[in-house]
């Protein structure tokens, strides 16, 4: 929500309706502009070799869980999804194509001391 400043817990009442069969569930989520924890990815955007080996590195001050995806550009097998650092084989390619990577980060388990998970994003672009 626009206009929050400081850390704020906000309830949030999920209703499912399915024929006359309903259920609702509220759970609490925290809104925080400042973060509770500072993240980077290194190097944010790069740009490579079709063939090249890529490595992305997600670091944090604290021990956190990871989970890297590609949410756009060529699929290709990811090592060391679950880890802090990342890396694959980019793809071969007839022109230059980016390929965004994703990573959830976020405190295992997730609790109310503990709470949230923060996504970051890294840009590659493959050149032929």
């Amino acid at each position: 929500p626009a206009g929050i400043t400081d850390a704020v817990f906000f309830p949030v009442t999920v209703l499912s309706t399915s024929g006359t069969q309903k259920s609702q569930a509220t759970i609490t989520v925290l809104v925080d502009p400042a973060g509770a924890i500072t993240l980077a990815i290194t190097p944010q955007a790069q740009s490579v070799q079709s063939g090249a080996t890529v490595t992305l590195n997600a670091t944090s001050g604290v021990k956190l869980f990871y989970q890297w995806t590609i949410v756009s550009g060529p699929t290709v097998p990811l090592g060391g999804a679950l880890t802090n650092v990342v890396g694959f084989v980019a793809p071969k390619v007839t022109v230059p194509t980016n390929m965004t990577l994703r990573v959830a980060i976020g405190y295992a388990p997730i609790t109310t001391a503990n709470p949230g998970v923060y996504f970051l994003e890294g840009v590659v672009t493959v050149n032929p």
